[in-house]
């Protein structure tokens, strides 16, 4: 069984934000996605799932943390 599989759209021209776009759980049978619409350039998201994405990925991100693990980022 994987680690959970978090996708993040990044806006750059939005002062670097993030927002989970997308989450699977191995063993749950757990897949959900944020973004269900998309039309003409405009994305609609599912409010609920994302609050509770942004929620999971920041008790992740704690976690993560607290084992020793750090953000690395790179600039190109």
């Amino acid at each position: 069984m994987r680690d959970p599989e978090m996708v993040y759209n990044v806006h750059l021209d939005l002062h670097r934000t993030t927002f989970p776009a997308y989450f699977r759980q191995d063993g749950t049978f757990a897949r959900e996605d944020t973004v269900f619409f998309e039309k003409n350039g405009k994305k609609l998201y599912h409010p609920k799932m994302l609050k509770s994405l942004k929620s999971f990925s920041r008790t992740w991100a704690a976690n993560l943390r607290a084992q020793g693990h750090t953000l690395v980022t790179e600039e190109k």
